[in-house]
């Protein structure tokens, strides 16, 4: 093999060693999100509060969130989670979350709403 060869042959496996372990910030999230409810799942609460962000931490004391998972799990029923994509005049955009549980003759309802950054 020439210079020029080995050269190239280098750089196409420098190329896709970086393809291969480039990881996308959806691919980090997603990562994060299922070792995030692994922990929640095995009931060790206070190391999912750990692995909380701060704005999380600061909104829910440790107390709070433990008595909340400790009591947690949905009732039985039909649900829907939808997620829009909103702007607001004063701010940029955002996003909007929110859970509906089909409630008999009511037919869907509201249990809950996030609102966040887009």
């Amino acid at each position: 093999m020439g210079d020029h060869t080995i050269a190239r042959l280098a750089i196409v496996l420098l190329l896709a060693g970086t393809t291969l372990t480039a990881q996308t910030a959806e691919d980090a999230a997603q990562a994060a999100a299922e070792s995030w409810l692994r922990i929640v799942d095995t009931g060790n609460y206070g190391s999912s509060y750990e692995e909380t962000a701060t704005v999380f931490k600061t909104a829910m004391p440790l107390e709070k969130w433990t008595a909340a998972l400790a009591g947690a799990g949905a009732p039985p029923g039909k649900y829907f989670t939808i997620r829009f994509t909103s702007a607001f005049a004063n701010a940029p955009k955002a996003s909007e979350t929110v859970m509906l549980m089909l409630d008999g003759d009511r037919g869907w309802r509201v249990v809950g709403f996030t609102i966040g950054p887009d």
